[in-house]
């Protein structure tokens, strides 16, 4: 099977409120299409890994779905749903077929996914599933692809700022409009959310805490200073996060210790 491409992604965009998801969409893609009304659909769906469940990764899905349709950033984090895989190099295979998703036709796309293609006459007025919107999934300003996805917001957490996040997420699990900033490195990254920012002044200190909140340029995020012995929120560690240049001390949920390749000792 040819390598999967995501096929929505959306840059951060940090200081759009969430009564403003409408207008995001249309900066970010050349139409939302489909009902205006869409935004009145409920964002409670299942996270159970199951076919059709939200997802935000490959690895939220279970028994060999694969999740279509997430968006991760910032404003515009929406989950995307577990679907079936599908070889879109050879449309005669028997792999190449979709089985429907909520009683609507489905097709591969060149990426390998099962979904739901909504174009109508070209204008994005196909049909959906109702739990769904159609939507230009594109992300370019030069294409357009309109597809059958959750309604923007659905599926976000509501994390709070100092809250862990899952790196691989995105800002998916941090309560809009916060950021999810990651630390570590491949799968072992963790990560807390944080209020982006520009100046120290618009960063909260944390509850329970002595650590002071900063505004971290190079993360455009706000971090927690924790020099001279400032105690961190409940969970986070107070380390070196710059152990090659100067000691930089602040608050992070440390990663887990690398796990060596098979057959190589542990350090």
């Amino acid at each position: 099977m040819a390598a999967r491409r995501r096929p929505y992604q959306v840059k951060r965009m940090h200081w759009i409120t969430s009564s403003s998801f409408v207008v995001a969409c249309s900066l970010i893609a050349a139409s939302c299409g489909g009902d205006e009304s869409s935004s009145e659909k409920s964002e409670s769906i299942k996270l159970d890994g199951s076919r059709l469940a939200g997802c935000f990764t490959d690895a939220d899905c279970k028994n060999g779905l694969i999740c279509y349709g997430a968006v991760t950033a910032s404003m515009m984090a929406t989950a995307g749903f577990c679907t079936d895989a599908c070889e879109p190099d050879d449309p005669f295979a028997a792999a190449a077929v979709c089985p429907a998703i909520l009683d609507q036709p489905a097709s591969c796309s060149p990426e390998g996914e099962c979904r739901v293609d909504c174009t109508g006459g070209g204008d994005g007025k196909g049909k959906c599933p109702s739990s769904m919107e159609c939507r230009d999934v594109d992300g370019s300003e030069m294409g357009v692809a309109f597809r059958c996805v959750y309604p923007i917001g659905t599926g976000r957490g509501a994390k709070k700022p100092w809250d862990e996040c899952k790196p691989a997420h995105g800002d998916a699990d941090c309560e809009s409009p916060h950021v999810c900033v990651p630390f570590g490195s491949g799968q072992n990254r963790r990560g807390y959310c944080s209020d982006p920012c520009t100046m120290d002044m618009e960063c909260k200190a944390p509850a329970g805490a002595t650590a002071r909140p900063i505004c971290a340029a190079s993360l455009e995020a706000c971090s927690l200073d924790c020099t001279d012995g400032a105690t961190c929120p409940k969970g986070m560690e107070c380390i070196d996060t710059t152990p090659n240049d100067q000691v930089t001390m602040r608050c992070r949920y440390v990663p887990p210790p690398a796990t060596p390749p098979a057959g190589m000792p542990a350090p």
